[in-house]
């Protein structure tokens, strides 16, 4: 027979295994009603207006900042997993491993306190500039965690054919290693663009130091705008909710693309 605490034990693990199935249900559904039920006090084609050109311009952020770090992410993974030694690679990782465990809020806090200070002028421009390199930061380590992956579920043999034939390291990472890779690779920009829609903590940030530093942000993305108009913004917002859930699919497709073309992907 259980003791008392070990039904105690059974019954909590039981409770919070059913919060964490329940939970993403319950934040969809909360979106959902916000977003239905929310009052707009804009007129509803300038709402629809500004959020169109919102959503352009982060998608446009998270997709730079997604294509520039997947890029180096997996060329990090092919340089030291394919070209250099053992030891000269390690020092790559190290970086790589380092960057991974940076949190988002010092990411945003460098894109702060260093990149957008050191971009000249009061435009957007700068702020964009500044928002994509934080993303571009965020999505590197998990490209070269996915592409390293890939590499080393490649099969021996593939590469050992062409090096008995004498092709060098480099020819056979460019006609063997990548080709047979291809697909893969594609997921992983596909995952890294849903991780750059949805890197909020970092770019907010961001978009915090230049409202205070005064550039115009209002119309910018739809964090920017969040930030610029926050005195004024209604707690339950139908625009916040609504640009959220947009976000969430925007993600959520681009996840499922990663997770078909390299197959069982973890989402977190």
């Amino acid at each position: 027979m259980a003791r008392p605490w070990e039904r105690l034990f059974i019954a909590a693990a039981r409770l919070f295994a059913w919060c964490v199935v329940l939970t993403p249900f319950a934040v969809v559904g909360v979106l959902v009603a916000a977003a239905l039920a929310g009052r707009q006090k804009p007129d509803i084609v300038f709402f629809l207006g500004n959020l169109v050109v919102q959503l352009f311009a982060t998608v446009f952020v998270g997709a730079i900042g997604a294509a520039v770090g997947a890029t180096i992410g997996i060329g990090t993974a092919l340089l030291t997993r394919e070209l250099l030694p053992p030891k000269t690679g390690r020092t790559f990782v190290l970086a790589i491993r380092i960057l991974a465990a940076l949190p988002a809020v010092v990411l945003g806090w460098f894109g702060a306190t260093v990149v957008l200070p050191a971009l000249s002028g009061r435009t957007s421009i700068a702020v964009f500039i500044a928002a994509a390199a934080v993303v571009t930061m965020a999505v590197i380590p998990r490209a070269y965690r996915l592409t390293s992956r890939s590499l080393a579920e490649l099969s021996l043999s593939v590469r050992e054919s062409a090096a008995a034939a004498g092709a060098s390291p480099s020819r056979v990472t460019a006609h063997v290693t990548l080709p047979a890779i291809r697909r893969r690779l594609g997921g992983v920009y596909a995952d890294s663009f849903s991780r750059g829609v949805s890197e909020a903590a970092a770019v907010t940030i961001v978009f915090l130091a230049a409202v205070r530093a005064g550039y115009p942000v209002d119309l910018f993305t739809i964090p920017s705008s969040i930030m610029a108009h926050a005195p004024s913004i209604q707690f339950v917002d139908a625009g916040i909710a609504q640009s959220a859930l947009l976000v969430l699919v925007l993600a959520a497709v681009n996840k499922t693309i990663a997770a078909r073309r390299m197959g069982d992907l973890q989402w977190v």
